[in-house]
């Protein structure tokens, strides 16, 4: 695992984001109550792991400003190592 990704996952918050978008995609306003952190903070989250290419933010609908994040393959890739067993 890269130095960068070691960083962004020892970042508080982190790992509930990637869990609570999983696999199909999540708006703030679902992500927000299962991440223990401020406001400030998991919007920093997730401006780092889109810089990083772990998730995407894609529009709900033409003309909306609602969007929804998505995990990017490499973002999947992490959501499954931390959820196998």
């Amino acid at each position: 695992m890269s130095n960068e990704i070691k960083e962004f996952f020892n970042k508080q918050g982190s790992i509930g984001l990637i869990l609570a978008i999983g696999p199909d995609g999540a708006r703030y306003n679902e992500i927000e109550p299962q991440v223990a952190v401020s406001h400030d903070t998991l919007s920093n989250r997730i401006d780092d792991a889109r810089e990083m290419g772990l998730i995407e933010t894609e529009g709900v609908s033409k003309g909306s400003t609602s969007v929804i994040n998505r995990l990017t393959a490499a973002g999947m890739v992490c959501y499954k190592g931390m959820t196998q067993d």
